[in-house]
């Protein structure tokens, strides 16, 4: 594993520890302003954790049963229900604050734009792979609003400028799952050199 790759994983290991150290404190979200901003990241980082761990062939058996922060891993990253609108919340934000159409967002996740109202309406969708390429969207996002920093003009003109390392604009790009798993890679690379 090169330093770059192991510096970002350590970073994201942090991230988790001081979530689940909030959860199992039982803050209490719903009082709190940033709440959801909260759940919405601990949601996240664990499925990418459950998902991280269970991908290593050396992974002890049951880990995720053990000790209270496992637990709350396996809670969070195995409660549909809750996953879904946390996953639908966070990728029709982040849609939205790169000003992309609802045939856009569609597209991208690969449902109808019915669906996508639905979605805003905090509708259960069931459509096919829809919450991996929003995961993939949000994960963009975050790399992009890393990258460009607080100002979200900039973000949305790099989105939608043609780059040549991508051989196109971004916002085109991300409308087939290729070209929006090829735009993670990109700017999970930019982020890595900051």
């Amino acid at each position: 594993m090169n330093h770059e790759r192991k510096h970002h994983l350590k970073q994201n290991i942090l991230t988790i520890q001081s979530l689940l150290s909030m959860l199992n404190r039982n803050l209490d979200l719903k009082s709190d302003p940033d709440g959801d901003e909260i759940l919405e990241e601990a949601v996240l980082a664990a499925k990418q954790l459950h998902s991280f761990i269970d991908s290593i062939p050396s992974a002890p058996k049951g880990w995720e049963r053990s000790g209270q922060n496992g637990q709350v891993v396996q809670q969070l990253a195995q409660n549909p229900k809750s996953e879904q609108k946390v996953v639908a919340k966070a990728f029709l934000r982040a849609a939205q604050s790169l000003e992309l159409s609802g045939s856009e967002m569609s597209k991208i996740i690969g449902v109808s734009e019915l669906s996508i109202s639905r979605m805003r309406d905090g509708a259960l969708i069931k459509e096919g792979k829809w919450m991996e390429l929003a995961l993939a969207f949000i994960r963009a996002y975050r790399s992009l609003d890393t990258v460009s920093g607080p100002d979200r003009g900039n973000m949305v003109a790099w989105f939608g400028s043609a780059n040549h390392h991508l051989s196109g604009p971004p916002r085109e790009l991300v409308l087939h799952s290729q070209g929006l798993f090829d735009v993670v890679r990109y700017l999970d690379g930019m982020r890595a050199k900051l």
